[in-house]
């Protein structure tokens, strides 16, 4: 079962309009976080949303290269993933992650921009509408 929406254009939906964005925020796209620490904007002056780019709209809200990420994760732990909201948010994620900064190894983590989380949460939604957000890894002070 796929509750993700077809196609490959993302909704509308899950960012703030600029005039809602927080202060710290540079990209106009970004809103207050639950934690300090995820209140993180993708970008430094006055340049384009992250969240605009086709590479992240290729490769972080396309259900389509998601799936087929899935697909590779399993051949390599031999277990099916579900095609569920969560499952294709935390594939986003990981796709941010590697697009941007390879891979961390076990344990490090980074915090995804308010903007990137976000745009992730408004095509893939929680139907409570609640969200784990960022768990600092085994290596990262909190």
């Amino acid at each position: 079962m796929v509750d993700a929406t077809e196609g490959d254009e993302p909704p509308s939906g899950g960012n703030p309009a600029p005039n809602e964005s927080s202060n710290w925020c540079k990209c106009g796209r970004c809103r207050d976080m639950p934690t300090e620490v995820e209140n993180k904007c993708c970008r430094f002056g006055n340049l384009k949303c992250i969240t605009q780019t086709d590479a992240f709209v290729d490769l972080c809200l396309n259900s389509n290269i998601l799936g087929v990420n899935m697909r590779i994760r399993e051949d390599e732990l031999a277990e099916e993933e579900d095609r569920t909201n969560a499952n294709y948010r935390h594939y986003a994620y990981r796709n941010y992650v590697y697009w941007r900064f390879g891979r961390l190894g076990k344990g490090q983590r980074i915090v995804i921009p308010s903007c990137c989380v976000l745009s992730v949460r408004g095509r893939f939604p929680a139907a409570d509408s609640i969200y784990t957000g960022f768990i600092p890894g085994e290596n990262l002070p909190a």
